[in-house]
């Protein structure tokens, strides 16, 4: 089977982007028994994808199908994503087109064409790489494709669902993810492109935008379907091990799947929110050895809901909630990044290799 999907620009660096065919194994929608639709192919002739830049290809010889693309996007970006080493930034934007950047030239070194369109909706769509960055992943509003970076070979082509969120695990290629029309998560092995688990929620989903965290450690993942609850499994015995209840109408943020996050040991899970029928914003954390709620901190500002960000420190002694730190046992408030507070971010991210 020959798949064209994948885009380096040529060694003398100019701005021409040319075609990679690359040879490789079946990959696409394989259930727990192993059986799936056919593999990411290009019928001979027609368009790489929705949106590709060249409508009719011309016949090659030996190639199914082919286009040019542009290196700066034509359309938003919609998100973007480091590689954990920080080496490489992969974007995703409106013409439905991956591209991989190096973060210290800033030149463009690789692009991936979906099949299927992106944008209206699938704004919050996502890009993400593994953990290991060998894989990366992208949303459509009708499919999730997973290519091995080096090569651009797609090894898991899921069509026919609508993604809402996905979350690799931290110590393993697999990647669980949220559709739309489903009572859980789908989790998907990227080393054998066959679904490797599905994890079917104890309350009906009733969020617009539920979102799935893996702990630090692996081992567990959060569900959360605010306003609802968050619920922890525990992945190897696919086990409910507690139900954290959301009170007061609290919402995250649209997007903001940053707002819910563990701490680095894997002991406690934070959540932001936001009053649906205030302006007010909340902390919560949980201690998930007694499945108490440890700290709930109320803010008397409104703009932190349009943040929607949570993270520990390396050392796990502060909270930072975009806006600055926090005392990680007593949730006082130590400083502000003035700049930020009167910039009012909508999104932020942590540096994956410093301090950052």
């Amino acid at each position: 089977t020959t798949e064209v999907d994948s885009f380096r620009l040529s060694k003398d660096g100019k701005t021409t982007v040319q075609a990679a065919i690359v040879d490789g194994t079946p990959s696409g929608d394989r259930r727990i028994d192993g059986k799936g639709p056919p593999p990411l192919t290009v019928a001979t002739g027609k368009p790489l994808g929705e949106q590709a830049l060249v409508r009719q290809p011309q016949r090659i010889a030996g190639v199914d199908s082919w286009t040019i693309e542009t290196v700066s996007p034509r359309g938003n970006v919609l998100n973007a994503e480091f590689r954990p080493d920080g080496k490489q930034l992969a974007t995703l934007s409106g013409d439905s087109t991956v591209r991989v950047w190096d973060t210290e030239t800033g030149r463009m070194v690789q692009a991936f064409v979906c099949p299927n369109r992106v944008g209206g909706a699938a704004c919050y769509r996502a890009v993400d790489w593994s953990s290991d960055g060998k894989y990366l992943a992208a949303n459509t509003e009708k499919e999730l494709i997973v290519w091995e970076a080096a090569s651009g070979r797609a090894v898991i082509h899921a069509k026919g669902i609508r993604p809402i969120d996905m979350n690799w695990s931290p110590t393993a290629p697999r990647i669980a993810v949220f559709c739309y029309g489903t009572s859980g998560i789908g989790i998907w092995d990227a080393e054998t492109g066959k679904k490797w688990d599905e994890i079917t929620v104890a309350k009906p989903i009733e969020s617009p935008q539920p979102f799935a965290r893996w702990s630090p450690d692996g081992e567990r993942i959060a569900i959360a379907s605010v306003p609802v609850s968050i619920e922890i499994w525990n992945v190897q015995r696919r086990r409910l091990e507690t139900t954290l209840p959301i009170s007061d109408g609290l919402a995250v943020y649209s997007g903001s799947r940053a707002a819910l996050n563990w701490s680095l040991d894997s002991t406690e899970f934070g959540f932001v929110g936001w009053q649906q029928k205030g302006n007010d914003s909340s902390l919560r954390i949980w201690n998930l050895n007694t499945g108490e709620e440890r700290l709930k901190m109320d803010y008397d500002v409104s703009y932190l809901k349009h943040s929607g960000f949570l993270t520990w420190t390396d050392d796990g002694k502060h909270l930072h909630d975009g806006y600055g730190r926090l005392d990680a046992k007593t949730g006082k408030r130590i400083d502000w990044n003035a700049w930020l507070r009167r910039d009012r971010p909508k999104l932020l991210a942590r540096s994956p290799d410093k301090p950052r």
